[in-house]
């Protein structure tokens, strides 16, 4: 049967430990959208010039032609067990993910969502991480993580409203 699982998670978590984890748990092929995008964009050929000519004007690239990127990177993967990672991030895309998935055949399995347990906690490991000497400016970057960390969890939110018909698997992440 050929299958997909997504992983979504919360903004800032790393998450190349879990995405291994359950690759090699459920044997499936990590397909990571930015790595793959970013490899294919070094091609050169209709679509990838087409893409490239939205990214070098500084523009959004319309979601039908990220669609017929994934058909085209679907259809080429040997193995279809693919865990699917930084992709989607808005619902228009998930539900042309949707779409991509039927006409490639291959069913959704299940999302993982990597969910911080305590954001505020959070914020101060990576913080220290990044920044171990520094106070400067912690207030104006918590704020703007803090904007950021409910963006992406409201978008997350909006795609399990969804896909209420799919399995999802919330995993509590505590760094």
């Amino acid at each position: 049967m050929n299958t997909i699982s997504l992983l979504l998670t919360d903004y800032l978590i790393p998450k190349e430990k879990t995405e291994q984890r359950i690759c090699e748990e459920l044997g499936l092929q990590l397909f990571d959208f930015r790595i793959e995008f970013s490899n294919q964009m070094k091609l050169s050929n209709h679509l990838t010039n087409k893409i490239n000519s939205y990214l070098l004007r500084g523009e959004l690239v319309p979601t039908i032609l990220i669609t017929n990127f994934l058909k085209t990177c679907f259809s080429s993967l040997q193995k279809k067990k693919i865990l699917l990672t930084n992709y989607p991030r808005t619902i228009e895309q998930f539900l042309d993910l949707i779409g991509v998935l039927t006409a490639e055949q291959l069913i959704m399995d299940t999302i993982w969502y990597l969910r911080v347990d305590n954001p505020e906690l959070e914020f101060q490991n990576i913080w220290k991480s990044k920044y171990p000497q520094s106070e400067t400016s912690v207030s104006q970057r918590k704020e703007e993580w803090k904007q950021k960390f409910e963006n992406k969890r409201e978008e997350i939110s909006n795609i399990k409203s969804f896909s209420e018909p799919f399995k999802w698997n919330e995993v509590l992440w505590g760094g």
